[in-house]
């Protein structure tokens, strides 16, 4: 089950927030490589929804956690095309996936958001560790910040504007270590 947040009500009328309607298209999804919602319900004071996904037995970081599974190359990039045509397909539902400006709050983007998240699997597929595995929001966003950078208008334009980024508190002073992180085997 996958939680998400309030809904929004401004002069009685209920309206969903961005994650809210792309889950809402998610229902008419229908493709091989992407995780059906089976169903959906609110919590008692309706100020989460609940969804219901498709079963997994596994996740992918609990595969890759698993010494006995070795994947080859062709094996990887099997996987990393049924991801990127999962994606695809999404996007031209115009749904997202999760990345640091969805986090922050950034109501205008587009399909690059998932190109974060695909490169994030895609070297977890070659090194066989999570690289940012956030426990929260505000977690994944510290995790982000530590590997990539702080967060600032030198590498995010307008990021001083976004919706949570004041109220978020997110260190100043962290340096890039991606590309020093980014070898097979590297430890995150």
């Amino acid at each position: 089950m996958k939680d998400l947040s309030k809904k929004v009500e401004k002069d009685g009328v209920k309206k969903y927030e961005p994650r809210e309607r792309e889950t809402l298209t998610l229902f008419a999804v229908k493709h091989k490589n992407v995780v059906k919602i089976s169903g959906s319900f609110p919590s008692v004071d309706h100020s989460i929804f609940y969804h219901v996904l498709e079963f997994c037995d596994y996740d992918l970081s609990q595969i890759l956690g698993c010494r006995n599974i070795k994947f080859s190359f062709p094996e990887i990039k099997t996987i990393l095309k049924q991801l990127f045509e999962g994606l695809s397909h999404i996007h031209q539902l115009e749904v997202m996936h999760r990345a640091s400006e969805v986090l922050l709050l950034q109501r205008n983007y587009g399909t690059a958001v998932d190109m974060w998240a695909a490169g994030c699997v895609m070297v977890e597929m070659f090194t066989r560790i999570a690289i940012l595995p956030g426990e929260s929001e505000i977690n994944q966003l510290d995790l982000i910040t530590s590997l990539s950078g702080s967060i600032n208008s030198e590498f995010y334009p307008d990021s001083e504007n976004l919706p949570a980024f004041a109220s978020l508190r997110l260190p100043r002073d962290r340096t890039r270590k991606i590309s020093r992180r980014s070898k097979v085997g590297a430890k995150f």
